[in-house]
Parts: structure tokens; C-alpha cells; sequence
């Protein structure tokens, strides 16, 4: 699994790195609000914007399992409070076995 890993993870940076050698060209960027510029390579802004991207998607698929993961505590600790629950009663009388038979036939197997 972890060749797997390499095999798919190796072109995908070899594709940035070239990505990041091509656009090297210089963009700035003004914010709005804050009356505030930075110039900085195309490559760096693209790049950086793909790891926040990739970081707000961790972020929410993290809070989607979490709900999860505590439910599902919660519900082994309510199975372990039940299974001491039971541990504790005395275990029921066994009932006798009750003989299943046909109502058409008689015991000796004869049709009636």
C-alpha cells in the first residue's frame, strides 16, 4: 500500500514542481478592506490556495466525523452498561423442549 502511495504521490509533485517553474511571474495582490498589498509569485499564490483548500476540506470532513465518533461512544458505553446490567441477573429456568406434530398425522405416522 505504501508503493501505491509513492506511485501516485511522485507525479503529483513532480507536476507542481513544474507548475511552479513555469509561473514565476510576479502578480500582486490588493485586499479590499485593509488597504494592503503583496506582490508574489503566481505559482505561490496557486499553490497556496490549493493547501487552504485542502485544509478547509480536512477541517470539515474532521467536524462530519466527529458527531460520529462521539455517538458512537456513547453507544458502547450504553452496551457495556446494559452487558453489566445482565451479567448481574440470575439466568432464566430453562423451559422444556415443547414437540412439534403435525395435526393430520397421529404419532405412529399413519395419515388420520
Amino acid at each position: 500500500m505504501r508503493f501505491l502511495g509513492w506511485i501516485v504521490s511522485l507525479p503529483v509533485l513532480l507536476v507542481l514542481i513544474a507548475f511552479a517553474l513555469e509561473n514565476r511571474q510576479s502578480v500582486t495582490l490588493d485586499f479590499f478592506l485593509l488597504d494592503f498589498q503583496i506582490a508574489m509569485p503566481l505559482s505561490l499564490l496557486a499553490l497556496g490556495l490549493l493547501f487552504v483548500g485542502f485544509a478547509l476540506g480536512l477541517l470539515t470532513s474532521w467536524l462530519g466525523t466527529l458527531s460520529l465518533k462521539l455517538a458512537l461512544r456513547r453507544q458502547r458505553k450504553e452496551t457495556q452498561a446494559l452487558a453489566e446490567e445482565l451479567a448481574k441477573r440470575p439466568p432464566l429456568p430453562e423451559e422444556p423442549r415443547k414437540r412439534f406434530s403435525l395435526p393430520f398425522f397421529s404419532r405412529s405416522g399413519d395419515a388420520r
